[in-house]
C-alpha cells in the first residue's frame, strides 16, 4: 500500500463481508461519505456505478479527488447519468487499453509474469479454505436460473457467493 489508506466503500448491508477481505485500511459506508478528509489526495474506483454515490463523493471531496474511474454496474438500477461534478471527470476502465499500455511500459514477457504472479496470489485469497472470498454455487433448471436472478436483481444475493447457472 506504500503508506496510501485503501478505504473500501459499500453499503450498510455488505460492509461486514467487504471488512472481512482484509484488503482495505477502513471500510465505510454510503453514509460515511461526509466524514473523508476533504484536504487529503483521494482516487475513486468506483465498482458499483451508482451515480449518487459517484456525485456526493465528487461533490465532497472536490479537487482532492484527482482520480475517479469507473470499473464496475454492480448498482444497475442507479447508474443514470451525473451532471456535470467537481473534481476529475469519470473516466471508464477499459481491460484492453491497459492490457495495451502494460505492453508497452513492460514488454510481452513481463507482461505475462506479471499478469501470472498477480493472478496466482488473487486466486490463492480468494480460495483461502480458512477465509474464501468466493463460494460458488451451482444451479441447474430454469427455475433455479430464476429464483438465482430474481433474487440477485432485488438485492437478495450474498456478496460472497458467485453462480454458476445452467438448464
Amino acid at each position: 500500500r506504500n503508506g496510501m489508506q485503501v478505504i473500501g466503500l459499500t453499503s450498510a448491508s455488505n460492509r461486514t463481508f467487504v471488512e472481512s477481505l482484509g484488503c482495505y485500511t477502513s471500510v465505510l459506508t454510503y453514509d460515511q461519505i461526509a466524514t473523508l478528509q476533504g484536504a487529503v489526495p483521494h482516487v475513486y474506483v468506483d465498482m458499483s456505478g451508482n451515480a449518487d454515490v459517484r456525485s456526493r463523493l465528487h461533490h465532497h471531496l472536490g479537487d482532492a479527488l484527482k482520480y475517479s474511474c469507473a470499473v464496475g454496474g454492480t448498482h444497475w438500477d442507479a447508474m443514470h447519468a451525473s451532471a456535470r461534478l467537481p473534481g476529475p471527470k469519470p473516466t471508464l476502465f477499459f481491460a484492453p487499453a491497459q492490457i495495451k499500455k502494460r505492453l508497452v511500459d513492460w514488454g510481452s514477457a513481463n507482461l505475462q509474469q506479471n499478469t501470472g504472479a498477480a493472478w496466482s496470489a488473487f486466486l490463492h485469497r480468494v480460495t483461502d479454505p480458512k477465509a474464501p472470498w468466493l463460494i460458488v454455487n451451482r444451479k441447474q433448471g430454469a427455475a433455479a436460473i430464476q429464483a438465482t436472478l430474481l433474487a440477485m436483481l432485488d438485492g437478495g444475493a450474498m456478496p460472497h457467493e458467485g453462480h454458476i447457472l445452467s438448464f
